[in-house]
């Protein structure tokens, strides 16, 4: 069969976001041409503390060990899976083509599942992992991409046992059941659930968030000098999270994240003239907040090259919280250490 066109594709692997600057005016970031931007207090979203976070591991991988894991690989960990469906929730996609069969003039539905990434290393260990999918090369003007692609009807079954259930954003929720309809549309799934309840809630005590971190997470800082002799430079740093909103389910999420970091920082919700989508993102900037988040990733480390940007980061988090860094040595350093977190992350993120 031959690909005619893409009849509905519930995601797109290599969506690009909007362009924003780590710190302009007011240290924030700024979206460039904005049309509408609003910040909305925790209390203002939900009312009191969630009622859907976790203080322990709700993801259920029962159905996946019994029906999708290949028996040619090793036993998939847990922590593992947790975090591959936090990562897949912020890069991967899922799609439905349509389909011509030029020998008999036949249509057709074929499904993929697809992760877009400019490492590839990440994408070989989820390959090597699962032991399924090919890895495919994008070049995009100067930058190459690699693409991990799940096309046969066995293995995008199997990946249907691991994220029934599991997904936690919304809107994946809604991608995810379209998508299963397509498939029993096309004699697939004859034996799923398609109502299987998503039980999975946000917590500190599992990876997903790890995994999450790992796709759309931004680590940056940023050092002014002292404006008078004898007084005190200011070092800031912050971490990010952006997604799409979808009728303000991720809203809801990303407010459950500020209650599990303990954070009183707003959720910034925003378009821009170049992407009329509606975004929200939250940004970690206390020291307390911080040092949740630290504890958290040393605990359950990522796994993508960001983990380079975190460990510097991490650097700079001990020396707001020492408060030593007054020395001219010393400030060389912390120059230099933040120079390089956010040239790292530029280019990481671009």
């Amino acid at each position: 069969m031959k690909d005619l066109q893409k009849k509905n594709s519930f995601h797109h692997a290599f969506r690009r976001r909007p362009q924003l600057f780590p710190y302009g005016k007011k240290q924030g970031w700024q979206t460039k041409q904005p049309t509408k931007s609003l910040v909305l207090s925790a209390g203002k979203i939900l009312n009191g503390p969630s009622e859907t976070t976790s203080k322990t591991s709700s993801f259920d991988f029962t159905d996946f060990y019994k029906y999708g894991q290949a028996e040619h690989v090793a036993h998939i960990p847990k922590e593992f899976l947790e975090w591959f469906v936090g990562f897949f929730e912020g890069d991967g996609s899922l799609s439905s083509f349509a389909t011509l069969d030029k020998r008999d003039g036949r249509r057709g539905t074929r499904l993929r599942v697809e992760i877009g990434q400019k490492e590839k290393n990440i994408l070989q260990l989820i390959q090597k992992t699962f032991g399924f999918g090919n890895l495919r090369i994008d070049r995009r003007k100067n930058t190459i991409y690699w693409r991990w692609t799940v096309d046969s009807q066995q293995a995008i079954e199997r990946i249907a046992f691991l994220l029934s259930g599991n997904l936690i954003l919304p809107k994946r929720q809604k991608q995810f059941l379209d998508w299963i309809e397509a498939g029993q549309r096309k004699g697939m799934f004859k034996s799923f659930n398609r109502f299987k309840p998503w039980t999975s809630k946000i917590s500190l005590q599992d990876s997903w968030l790890s995994g999450f971190i790992d796709a759309e997470g931004c680590f940056y800082a940023h050092y002014t000098d002292p404006k008078l002799p004898k007084t005190k430079g200011q070092l800031k740093q912050k971490i990010t999270l952006t997604q799409k909103d979808i009728e303000g389910g991720e809203r809801k999420i990303f407010q459950e994240i500020i209650v599990l970091f303990n954070s009183k920082q707003k959720i910034y919700i925003f378009s821009n003239l170049n992407n009329p989508s509606v975004f929200v993102r939250i940004e970690l900037t206390a020291l307390h907040t911080q040092k949740v988040m630290i504890d958290y990733l040393t605990k359950y480390k990522l796994k993508t090259i960001k983990h380079i940007s975190f460990c510097k980061w991490n650097f700079i988090y001990k020396y707001r919280q020492t408060k030593i860094y007054q020395s001219e040595k010393t400030l060389k350093k912390i120059r230099r250490l933040v120079s390089s977190l956010n040239i790292y992350s530029k280019n990481l993120y671009e």
